[in-house]
């Protein structure tokens, strides 16, 4: 999966940034609501989390892991809106 820094915005999709993970699980999430061999699925992290490791350890910014489409503080990144309206949408 892809780490994503909350609020790190980039018109070209930078690896990182909130676009990138939302192209990233938009693509996704299409495939499973497409797919009828798909039965379910699951996101790997719902939200920002401490690692309790430390940073270097692990390679993440602050010993995060950024993988959430909200953050720490349960605000959303850009992902969160497209999942939700994706399967929003795969149940009417």
């Amino acid at each position: 999966m892809l780490k994503t820094r909350f609020g790190w915005r980039d018109p070209v999709c930078a690896h990182w940034s909130e676009e990138y993970q939302d192209e990233y699980l938009k693509i996704v999430c299409d495939k499973v609501v497409e797919d009828n061999r798909i039965a379910g699925v699951a996101l790997w992290q719902f939200c920002d989390c401490r690692t309790y490791r430390g940073a270097k350890a692990l390679m993440r910014p602050r010993a995060f892991n950024n993988k959430g489409v909200l953050d720490e503080y349960r605000r959303p990144k850009q992902a969160y809106k497209s999942v939700k309206r994706i399967f929003g949408e795969f149940n009417h």
